[in-house]
């Protein structure tokens, strides 16, 4: 049609950022379904999709697409509100995930097999009794089994995630009205990834000292995935992210090893970095770095002298820096830049 033929030559052969922003939002908001399936397939021939908030980007696949030509229609009308409530079950889900991540992995358990079963008698768990929470509730706090108690944490833990999950959609959309549509769903992703990441992180690495590979690599994957929707950072900004700072800290750690002339640095710490490369790029990364060593020093030296004096001192000098990145990451990707800001203009005193 002739609209579709005008939004294509006014914006499609700019490069300038805020006028394939403006046709973006065009597509969505602006045209018909009719119009806009067809926009969408001259799209896929030029092989220009979007841009990110700091560059455009190009896609040289179809396959690239079509995972948000496919679900663009039906996720930018989903309101604020059954968001939330999608996203808090699935933080729940995740969070009984989490769980058998938090118990089986520092016994060296696999986490797929054998299946949820009771840790007591042994049997296997009937899948309507794993249910998130209700399963906890339905059975009353004990086994359908052998009717020994199930502790609270299972269910604590996967009430925690639940309610991270909702924060995560509510932190990247808090703009936006009950009743409207969400809009940033990548935002929203990147942080749920970020912020149910703190519960096995931290209760691992604190009693353990041990990183889950399911949240350090599995940040590098979920990061580069992210990176081929529209929202986000690049792709390419994706790996540049994941290799310098999993490879900058690992070389800061190597250093400082041998200065020391003891291990300084966790390779799980490196790949937790790299994984947050991946979501955030590597400023993010740096940033997340910054504020991490910073909690760890305020929290970790007082710590250490109150346990120096109960008696308490393991003796070895090993700080878990885990959960003070886990904790770092989700503060740097929603205000990164405006405390930056904020202590740039503390410094030059404005």
């Amino acid at each position: 049609t002739n609209t579709t033929e005008w939004l294509f030559r006014k914006f499609t052969f700019s490069l300038m950022e805020d006028s394939l922003e403006q046709f973006t939002k065009a597509v969505v908001h602006r045209i018909s379904p009719n119009n806009k399936n067809k926009v969408f397939n001259r799209i896929i021939q030029s092989s220009i999709i979007r841009t990110s908030r700091y560059k455009f980007i190009f896609f040289y696949e179809k396959g690239a697409v079509l995972p948000y030509r496919f679900l663009g229609d039906f996720m930018e009308n989903i309101p604020l509100w059954y968001g939330l409530l999608l996203f808090f079950a699935l933080g729940a889900c995740v969070g009984s995930f989490y769980n058998v991540i938090v118990y089986r992995m520092p016994r060296g358990i696999s986490l797929i097999n054998p299946p949820s079963h009771c840790p007591l008698c042994k049997k296997r768990i009937p899948i309507r009794y794993n249910l998130p929470i209700v399963g906890w509730l339905w059975l009353r706090g004990k086994s359908a089994c052998c009717k020994q108690p199930i502790s609270v944490i299972y269910p604590i833990g996967e009430s925690l995630c639940g309610l991270l999950g909702a924060l995560a959609l509510f932190a990247a959309n808090w703009n936006v009205g009950w009743t409207a549509p969400v809009t940033n769903w990548v935002d929203a992703l990147a942080m749920f990834w970020l912020l149910l990441g703190m519960y096995p992180v931290c209760a691992v690495d604190v009693q353990y000292k041990l990183i889950p590979d399911s949240i350090s690599v599995g940040g590098i994957v979920a990061g580069l995935a992210l990176s081929m929707f529209p929202g986000g950072i690049t792709p390419f900004q994706s790996l540049i992210g994941a290799a310098c700072a999993g490879g900058g800290l690992w070389l800061l750690g190597f250093t400082a090893s041998k200065i020391l002339k003891k291990e300084a640095m966790g390779f799980g710490d490196v790949k937790l970095l790299a994984g947050y490369g991946a979501l955030m790029g590597l400023d993010g990364a740096v940033e997340t770095l910054i504020l991490a060593a910073f909690l760890g020093i305020v929290v970790m030296i007082p710590w250490a002298k109150i346990m120096e004096k109960k008696g308490k001192s393991d003796g070895s000098g090993q700080i878990p820096f885990g959960p003070f990145l886990a904790v770092a990451a989700p503060v740097m990707y929603l205000w990164g830049q405006d405390l930056l800001d904020m202590y740039v203009r503390f410094i030059v005193g404005e």
